[in-house]
């Protein structure tokens, strides 16, 4: 296990150029990717510059919705609370989507077409209860698996949505204090833990990758890094936001985390073992001035005689989300154009090879991609939450 500390490092690489003829190879058919050993012994793929030539226009992902769900419906089964999010939304089986609603707590399950299946769970703590329901998984072998932090197990309900079974998380160390779960094939799970650690001025948040079997629960570190989260002077309490903090499972069960400022990706195999990275160059960018003076100026809360203000590092990372989808792609969604509706986006293939790049709506990270269609999380003209199934193409720009 590595622990590592990245939050003021900033790494000065090549300024990477937009492209739209996008491939793994120059025109003359020679790879520009390379492999290298890091200081800390790890393989590294490293993805070198966009060649000149390939200055250019990048395609647009399209989006053309096919089903809303929870607009035009008086049935509760088709309307979501004020704090739905995309992060409750996942995909299922034969191209199902399930969601967990929070008021009241429950699992829904809808057909690809946007029908209504059925709903499982409610508030408790008995079997098949919970209070405040997290992401939902669906593992085949499995069925759909529920998280219920705030009781420190997990839910599992069959296909046809009857209870299943309860699994107490108590023998994992880190269960109750994670950012994020994903869940592989077989019903491993890889955990983003966190805890809070004391600074010389203030707080830092210490995250951990762990792999958990599902048999039996058993669990491996994988690796640790940090970053500042309060800064404390006098009366004043900074609170830092927007740091790097992402993980992604692919078909293959391997856990995919990006923690640091620099564009790269740290990879591990099934009970935390052949640990490989990627890399691409890229050079940090700072944050818009109207964008972090908006954000920085004005106190958002006083707390017995202390005023907390939020703070942004001292550059943007360079990874804002990752998304393994159903054409074995890793998608990178960079975070440069933060005051742009788009950001770039590189595609990467299993293996940590670059392969092509476009354009998206920044809201798509984290969101269930198939092969020609995603599920996502919008919201109404009346403010309502609405959950959208899209068809995606990539538009070539001229």
């Amino acid at each position: 296990m590595r622990n590592r500390t990245s939050y003021l490092l900033v790494i000065p690489v090549v300024i990477m150029a937009s492209l739209s003829l996008l491939s793994a190879c120059g025109e003359d058919g020679d790879s520009w990717v390379s492999e290298s050993i890091d200081p800390d012994n790890v393989r590294v793929v490293e993805n070198g510059p966009y060649p000149r030539e390939w200055t250019g226009q990048l395609p647009i992902m399209r989006l053309e919705d096919e089903v809303v769900i929870g607009e035009g419906r008086e049935d509760e089964s088709y309307l979501f609370s004020a704090q739905t999010t995309g992060g409750l939304v996942a995909g299922g089986p034969n191209g199902q989507v399930g969601y967990t609603e929070l008021q009241p707590p429950e699992l829904r399950v809808f057909r690809p077409d946007g029908e209504f299946l059925w709903k499982a769970g409610r508030s408790g703590e008995g079997p098949g209860e919970f209070r405040f329901p997290n992401r939902p998984a669906f593992v085949p072998s499995i069925g759909w698996i529920v998280n219920a932090p705030t009781l420190n197990r997990l839910i599992v309900f069959r296909e046809d949505g009857s209870f299943s079974r309860n699994r107490p998380l108590d023998q994992v160390p880190w269960a109750q204090h994670f950012s994020k779960m994903e869940f592989c094939p077989n019903g491993d799970f890889w955990l983003l833990a966190h805890r809070s650690r004391s600074s010389e001025n203030g707080m830092n948040t210490a995250y951990y990758v762990v792999w958990v079997g599902w048999e039996d629960f058993r669990f491996s570190e994988a690796d640790s890094f940090e970053h500042v989260s309060t800064v404390k002077s006098n009366r004043y309490t900074y609170m830092y936001q927007e740091n790097p903090v992402n993980l992604a499972v692919d078909d293959r069960g391997r856990a995919w985390v990006n923690g640091v400022f620099p564009y790269q990706i740290d990879v591990f195999g099934l009970e935390a073992e052949d640990h490989w990275r990627v890399r691409r160059e890229y050079d940090l960018v700072d944050f818009p001035a109207a964008y972090r003076e908006s954000y920085e100026s004005e106190p958002f809360m006083e707390m017995e005689g202390e005023i907390w203000y939020l703070r942004l590092p001292p550059k943007q990372s360079a990874i804002a989300g990752i998304n393994w989808t159903d054409n074995d792609e890793m998608w990178v969604f960079q975070t440069a154009w933060i005051d742009s509706p788009f950001v770039q986006v590189d595609v990467f293939n299993g293996e940590g090879v670059f392969e092509r790049a476009f354009l998206a709506d920044r809201r798509l990270r984290g969101m269930p991609i198939g092969q020609d269609h995603l599920w996502r999380s919008e919201v109404a003209e009346d403010g309502s939450p609405l959950l959208i199934r899209s068809r995606y193409w990539f538009e070539e720009r001229q």
